[in-house]
């Protein structure tokens, strides 16, 4: 007999190892999906809340109106249709008409017919989360140069407070995350729901 012994698993050992290895994995792969899906939500919120904290910044900034609109399908203006799903524009608003015009912008001398300018275009991965609200019309929000809200329309709706507009963020059909304004100020907080005071 050789003094070097040999070692290693067996087959039925190496079967029962596999056996173990298939079942934890088959039980952590829903874990692992919904915290996949959980963090792109995160991501889309914070982009999203981000983009609404631009757009008053740059009303601020800019000294004029400046909205933010569902975009339409080559990024040119505003949808008619559609939520913020399907991406969004954000651009000087001089005329204050929520569409995205050729002429009218004062932007001073030597500049004082100018056409709106887009500042943002974006068409983030939405897919299989929605923004819900209780409008059938394409959301539009508008900030005024001095930070508080001009107009809102469509899924930023009013909240139950009568003081703050609200958007949802849902992952399927359950709500997830609401971007909440205030509408005296602009402010814009985002909180997860069924935390405390969200």
């Amino acid at each position: 007999m050789s003094k070097y012994s040999q070692t290693g698993l067996t087959m039925i050992e190496l079967l029962v190892t596999i056996s173990i290895v298939a079942i934890l994995a088959t039980m952590a792969a829903p874990s692992l999906r919904e915290m996949v899906e959980s963090n792109r939500l995160t991501a889309l919120n914070n982009q999203l809340v981000s983009t609404l904290n631009y757009v008053r910044a740059e009303a601020i900034k800019r000294s004029f109106p400046v909205t933010m609109c569902v975009r339409n399908s080559t990024g040119s203006g505003c949808a008619t249709s559609g939520g913020f799903e399907n991406g969004w524009i954000v651009f000087v608003d001089c005329g204050n008409y929520g569409a995205v015009d050729a002429t009218g912008c004062n932007y001073g001398p030597g500049n004082t017919n100018a056409a709106e300018e887009i500042l943002l275009d974006t068409t983030p991965d939405f897919n299989g989360i929605t923004i819900t609200g209780t409008s059938s019309t394409a959301p539009t929000l508008r900030y005024k140069p001095n930070g508080g809200i001009a107009g809102i329309s469509g899924s930023l709706t009013l909240a139950t407070g009568a003081t703050e507009y609200e958007q949802t963020l849902n992952l399927g059909s359950t709500p997830r995350y609401k971007i909440k304004i205030q509408s005296a100020t602009g402010r814009i907080a985002s909180c997860k729901v069924g935390t405390s005071g969200c």
